[in-house]
């Protein structure tokens, strides 16, 4: 899925905001963007009441910027080139920073469903733990635009204000592959490399804020009520004017 073909209008400013949100030394960066009406318009910020439900996809891109990781000897070079640079494969972890939300396990999508051992992880308490996603062998995907690797969705806990972040999965390896000063580069994600200094992958997490809850508009009857009211007012004060005459 091109995400940005399908968001042109959101795609530019998400892209520049999220190279500046991750870590400075990021190769590629993995996002969410959520909302309430399972529709086609995405937030990374999301006004949410408790009990909603909320919708999202993770998205992942290479860097759209020149990037200088400090583990490295070498720094990605724009452009990157579609097909051949780009991620192959990750392991995440999916958490909610509200424990009373219900969460449940996403679907992959078909693009990152390609090889054997991938899994859409299992949920323990307000974590979706040990996801595991492949472009399948020699695919490389995300080296231009973004790429969808999943969707699902939860019910926001009674603290409605809290984030739902992805991070690396350390039980499991990936791979991206980037063109550098030093030519094309394979670069093989770990436990090791994700939770050093400089990761490789950057993250950004879908922000709910909680929002009141909506007021009823006033229905046919109250303004009846309200007209009513009003009228018995009006002759009230009619009357006591007669009577004050007299």
């Amino acid at each position: 899925m091109n995400y940005k073909w399908k968001y042109p209008l959101l795609a530019a400013a998400v892209v520049a905001c999220l190279d500046t949100a991750v870590q400075a030394g990021s190769f590629a960066k993995v996002w969410i963007m959520g909302n309430t009406d399972n529709g086609t318009d995405w937030s990374s910020s999301l006004p949410v009441t408790a009990g909603e439900t909320v919708y999202y996809e993770v998205i992942a891109e290479l860097a759209t910027t020149t990037v200088t990781n400090s583990t490295k000897p070498y720094t990605l070079v724009q452009p990157q080139v579609a097909g051949t640079d780009g991620l192959n494969s990750l392991a995440l972890n999916l958490t909610d920073t509200s424990a009373g939300a219900t969460l449940v396990v996403p679907t992959l999508d078909a693009a990152w469903n390609q090889h054997t051992g991938q899994t859409a992880g299992n949920v323990s308490g307000n974590t979706i733990s040990g996801i595991v996603v492949s472009a399948g062998l020699g695919n490389y995907l995300g080296g231009t635009s973004a790429t969808q690797i999943l969707t699902g969705s939860f019910v926001a806990g009674s603290s409605a204000s809290d984030t739902f972040i992805a991070s690396w999965n350390s039980n499991n390896n990936g791979s991206i592959k980037v063109d550098t000063t030093a030519g094309q580069k394979s670069v093989g994600l770990s436990s090791t490399t994700e939770g050093g200094i400089d990761p490789y992958i950057g993250y950004t997490a879908l922000t709910l804020t909680e929002s009141a809850p909506a007021v009823p508009a006033p229905s046919i009857l109250d303004g009846m009520l309200v007209l009513a009211g009003g009228l018995g007012v009006v002759y009230f004060a009619r009357r006591r004017r007669l009577v004050m005459a007299v």
